[in-house]
């Protein structure tokens, strides 16, 4: 599997991140969207998996830690094609400890990914094409060099 170019490389080390494409085949990209719509439909069940009860506050939410029960979210968790660039940007070989799947956009509000997992990278897979407003993820570029900011409570608390 490729590594990053120089160029790739550099707008890591200046941005924080690097964008990658086409690292999966649109088959791939299906295969991995069918099985997580038959699972929400209940077409498909794996021990381990709840569905969020319909009309719930967060019934399309998202998975947590899927690739500890499900086979196909923990080969996503290790794709062969992650390896070399997140060696890449890291300097040091990669571990995966965590996995969610979004069944609409993350919608969520701004925050540091190391707060909650300090010294952790992130890779984010975009299973269907992305824009402004259907999903996309936002990062303050050359965050990756600044200071972890205190956690702010929201005044309802969540």
């Amino acid at each position: 599997m490729r590594g990053l170019t120089p160029a790739e490389k550099a707008a890591y080390d200046e941005e924080g991140f690097v964008i990658l494409e086409a690292l999966l085949t649109l088959a791939e990209c299906g295969d991995f969207v069918k099985h997580m719509v038959d699972l929400h439909a209940g077409h498909t069940r794996l021990d381990g998996f709840e569905l969020r009860q319909p009309g719930g506050a967060n019934e399309w939410g998202r998975t947590h830690n899927q690739h500890v029960y499900d086979q196909l979210a923990l080969d996503y968790l290790l794709l062969p094609q992650l390896r070399q660039p997140l060696f890449d940007c890291m300097g040091d070989e990669p571990e995966g400890i965590q996995t969610m799947y979004f069944w609409k956009g993350s919608e969520q509000r701004q925050h540091q990914d190391a707060y909650y997992l300090p010294g952790c990278m992130s890779a984010w897979l975009a299973f269907v094409d992305v824009s402004r407003d259907n999903g996309t993820i936002w990062v303050q570029p050359g965050s990756h060099r600044r200071r972890l900011l205190p956690r702010r409570v929201n005044p309802s608390g969540r």
